[in-house]
């Protein structure tokens, strides 16, 4: 089985949920890389938006239940960040959105 890069895009603010994303990952994953970026994106009002992101990166075997945790880990952070939208991608060319 092969190994899979992921990057998630995480808002710096709300801090508390942000955190909590990150030791889940470490927990998960033995560790990660962050980098901090600017994120820029349309709101729904059609008005630009321009926010401070964290780029969380691991590395963790490419399988269906890792995936699925993946998936579950932005979930989790969506929710508790109360945002609109998570983004993740998968080997730089694998994208997913998690909206409502």
């Amino acid at each position: 089985m092969q190994d899979m890069r992921v990057q998630m895009y995480i808002p710096m603010e709300p801090a508390a949920p942000r955190e909590h994303v990150q030791f889940h990952l470490i927990e998960g994953c033995g560790g990660l890389t962050a980098w901090d970026a600017d994120g820029y994106w349309t709101s729904p009002d059609g008005g630009n938006i321009d926010e401070p992101v964290r780029v969380l990166e691991v590395y963790l075997e490419d399988t269906p239940d890792n995936r699925l945790w993946v998936e579950a880990v932005a979930r989790e952070y969506k929710d508790a960040a109360d945002q609109e939208c998570v983004l993740y991608v998968i080997n730089q060319n694998e994208t997913f959105f998690i909206e409502d």
